[in-house]
Parts: C-alpha cells; structure tokens; sequence
C-alpha cells in the first residue's frame, strides 16, 4: 500500500494533451505512397499465383503432363495467399470502422 500512496498526480503540465491533426508533409506522401505501393504489390502477388495455379491447371487438364504434385502445391499456394490477402482487407476495414467510431 505504500507504494500506491506514493504516487502523486501529475499537475504541471506546460501545455494540454490534445490529438494532434498530422499535416501534410513530403514524408507524409511517401508514406501514403509507399503503403500503396505496398498493397499493390500484395494485389499483384496473389494475382500471379491464382493465374499460376490456374494455368497449370488447364495444362494439367489438357495434356496431363504437369505432375500432380505440383498442381497441388501451387493450388494450395494460390488458396493460401488469398485466404492471406482476404484477412488483411478484413483487417483493414475493420480497423478503419474503429477509427471513424472513435470521438475525437
């Protein structure tokens, strides 16, 4: 108990907290960009490993010389990334949602 009694509240504050609005600045553009650049890249990325797996199907149903194995493989890699690529846009929205509840 006497550590919890110690603790004095702080009253000496030489300006007050307030959320401060982030201006507009160079370094603030490309981060916007480089953010964008980033989910562009994460897009494009699953975009080539569906049209991979979906490629490699139509060979695999056509001639039946691509091992099954490796159909598979990029199937599943495909599926995976998407599954990844979904959670992100749900996590993405949902913390946007947060954000426009929040009062400032």
């Amino acid at each position: 108990m006497d550590s919890i009694t110690s603790i004095q509240p702080v009253t000496s504050l030489s300006e007050p907290m307030h959320a401060s609005l982030i201006e507009y600045s160079p370094s603030t553009k490309q981060t916007q960009n480089s953010f964008a650049s980033m989910i562009g890249k994460g897009i494009n990325s699953v975009n080539n490993d569906i049209r991979t797996a979906e490629s490699l199907l139509n060979t695999f149903s056509l001639d039946g010389n691509t091992p099954t194995h490796e159909l598979m493989l990029t199937m599943e890699k495909a599926k995976f990334s998407l599954q990844v690529a979904v959670e992100v846009r749900n996590r993405l929205v949902e913390a946007y949602s947060e954000l426009t509840r929040m009062q400032i």
